[in-house]
């Protein structure tokens, strides 16, 4: 006697032979296809990636275990994806395949090939280079497949980021394993997933154990697992990664039901924020349906996400301790990549300024004068306001506003006020300034061992500029014991992060032979890139590579080229001013040097004794020593009878006197 269950088989094996024989299912013969590779498991199935004859054509071939015993859900997942096949946001079905396996037949779905993995493993990947603008489409493109489902009377059951696959950075949503028509679905069916993302209904029932209240599946358990995609979407983590513990499951499941949820990620929209919340109410009532998760995410303003993004980069690069002008500069290209216009962006800020973020990059636009005329007063007023509603970026911005006199007079004793508040608040850049105000006695009394706890507090939340002071009062035992190893480690890590006086300090370790190997090669390097970069000191050293050799080949007219550049940058670059002096005036002298010589240009004694004079009078020994010589012996009356002398070689006593005067030239300029 026939079962029942063998009954239904064959029933659901006569559809499929008979779609294939009226051609309302494509059907591949199997050997059409090569290059097996398998790509996924499920529950019930292995996926494997294959290419269709002699062609480029690459798809997924969906292979079920236990073929004939699930032929029901073969057939079923082909009827769902026939209904919804022309959605782009959903994997297309191309047909079935045949594969003979003793006397047993065992169908194949063909399937669209996805060409990067899960969602999961997409966001995991690639998440850093992911603007919201993406992030949202994301999030538009798998609520409107799920909504197609929805529209079709059809639920999923299983949505989680490992059945999402990515193609060509457009989502797909995959596996209608559990898939079912509303009308099809059973009070006691067990609908198997993934924990975090399941309807916390269906928890309750395994709690209570109560038959009588058994959870029937139904559109808005999809609107759950939607609303913790979103969140997915938007931090490029899986939900509760800290549960990954099989026997931590049940702890999260009783969590869950009272009430745990993901914490929304810092600069999220806060429209985004809301939708996802909404759609993990505990209460299935109190969510949204599909159509009104796609509307409102529809709805989500780009300007705002832009915004969040330019807060986002302008706070990490200011806590960092990065350069101004460049955190700027970042912010223009960053507007010029998303093809955002500068003026557009800050007349929706003007229209808007009545959110508190929105008013600190108001203020920020102002400043620097992007997509407007720069206007100290206004971003100074601006700074204040949102600084008074308790902005802790706008209050240390305020800060630097009375410390440096912008859109308002200098206040030192103000600036240490406000960038107290900041730093208790925690605000690292804050802590990184007020360790100066303390070094430099602004706004409160010289405190060098406070300003070394700061600038330790401030290096080890990772503020560039702190490692590099750091380092600093380390080398020179400043509000601590002098350590240069510990120095030799700080000025390296500020250097690897970028940090231009830390090269340069770093090139020192390495020439000098300090807490490391002499290395004549790795302080050129270095020199080389703090060069690049405008360090003066660093642009008068590398000369000095090139003119005697040091860490590379001799070349007197590079030597000639960097001393000059150094020696001109002399009265410009006030960044760098205690070093910079120093080296100028070294600059001033070398310069002098290759122009009596004539290293790396032609011989100008003219210029050589200009430039002599200037380092002299900056307080230079050796070009003090060279005027002074040239003077005591013009007196006598040398100087005029040797036109061809070769230069002479002296030393001198402490004070203005000569000790032993040699061979010396004529210098027609000097007089």
């Amino acid at each position: 006697m026939t079962s029942n269950s063998s009954i239904n088989i064959d029933k659901q094996i006569q559809w499929l032979e008979g779609g294939i024989a009226e051609g309302y299912i494509n059907y591949y013969d199997y050997n059409e296809f090569k290059n097996f590779q398998h790509i996924g498991s499920g529950g019930f199935s292995k996926v494997y990636r294959a290419s269709w004859k002699n062609s480029d054509t690459v798809v997924a071939l969906k292979y079920f275990k236990n073929n004939r015993f699930i032929i029901k859900e073969i057939v079923n997942e082909i009827k769902l994806l026939q209904k919804v096949n022309l959605h782009v946001n959903i994997i297309q079905f191309f047909g079935i395949t045949k594969r003979k396996n003793n006397d047993d037949t065992n169908y194949l779905l063909v399937l669209e090939y996805a060409d990067s993995s899960t969602l999961g493993n997409f966001l995991k990947d690639n998440f850093n280079r992911l603007d919201w603008n993406m992030k949202l489409q994301f999030a538009i493109q798998i609520a409107d497949a799920v909504s197609c489902l929805h529209q079709n009377d059809i639920i999923h059951c299983d949505l989680h980021s490992d059945n999402i696959l990515v193609h060509q950075n457009m989502l797909k949503l995959a596996d209608f394993g559990l898939s079912h028509r509303l009308a099809e679905i059973s009070t006691q069916k067990n609908v198997f997933g993934v924990l975090p993302y399941i309807d916390p209904q269906h928890f309750q029932i395994q709690t209570n154990n109560n038959k009588s209240h058994h959870y029937k599946p139904n559109k808005k358990s999809d609107v759950y697992s939607i609303g913790v995609i979103l969140w997915e979407i938007s931090s490029g983590h899986k939900p509760f990664e800290s549960y990954d513990k099989f026997y931590l499951r049940q702890k999260l499941l009783l969590e869950i039901l009272n009430g745990k949820r993901e914490t929304p990620i810092p600069n999220t929209p806060i429209d985004y924020i809301n939708i996802y919340t909404k759609c993990w109410e505990i209460n299935p009532d109190d969510r949204p349906n599909m159509q009104q998760v796609l509307s409102l995410l529809k709805l989500i303003d780009l300007n705002e996400i832009i915004i969040n993004e330019i807060v986002l980069q302008y706070e990490d690069s200011i806590q960092k301790g990065i350069d101004k002008e460049d955190i700027i500069q970042l912010i223009k290209i960053h507007l010029i990549i998303k093809n955002i216009n500068e003026n557009e962006i800050f007349n929706y800020l003007l229209v808007k300024n009545n959110e508190l973020k929105n008013i600190q990059t108001l203020a920020i636009f102002y400043y620097y004068g992007i997509g407007t005329e720069k206007n100290e007063v206004r971003a100074f007023e601006l700074y204040k306001e949102a600084a008074e509603k308790g902005h802790i970026d706008a209050i240390h911005q305020l800060g630097e506003c009375y410390y440096y006199g912008i859109g308002t007079e200098k206040n030192e004793a103000r600036t240490f006020e406000l960038y107290k508040e900041a730093v208790e608040k925690g605000h690292i850049n804050a802590m990184y300034q007020l360790g100066k105000c303390y070094y430099h006695g602004i706004g409160i009394e010289n405190n060098r061992i406070m300003a070394y706890s700061l600038y330790e507090k401030a290096a080890e939340k990772g503020h560039i500029n702190a490692m590099y002071q750091l380092g600093e009062c380390y080398y020179y035992g400043i509000g601590t014991e002098k350590n240069n190893a510990r120095a030799f480690e700080l000025y390296k890590n500020a250097a690897k992060k970028g940090h231009i006086n830390a090269m340069y300090q770093l090139g020192e370790f390495y020439y000098y032979g300090i807490e490391t190997e002499k290395n004549n090669a790795r302080a050129f390097e270095l020199y080389k890139k703090a060069a690049e970069k405008e360090n003066i000191a660093a642009i008068y050293n590398l000369g000095y590579c090139y003119q005697n050799g040091i860490g590379t080949v001799k070349n007197g007219i590079k030597a000639f080229e960097l001393y000059k550049e150094a020696a001109e940058k002399g009265h410009i670059n006030a960044m760098y001013q205690l070093v910079a002096e120093k080296e100028n005036i070294n600059a001033m002298y070398q310069l002098g040097e290759c122009y009596y010589y004539g290293i790396g240009t032609e011989k100008d004694r003219i210029m050589a004794s200009k430039l002599y004079k200037a380092a002299a009078k900056k307080g230079h020994i050796s070009a003090k020593t060279r005027i002074e010589a040239y003077e005591l012996l013009y007196k006598e009356d040398i100087s005029k009878q040797i036109e061809t002398c070769i230069w002479l070689y002296f030393e001198v006593r402490p004070g203005p006197d000569l000790k032993t005067v040699y061979h010396v030239p004529a210098w027609p300029g000097l007089g």
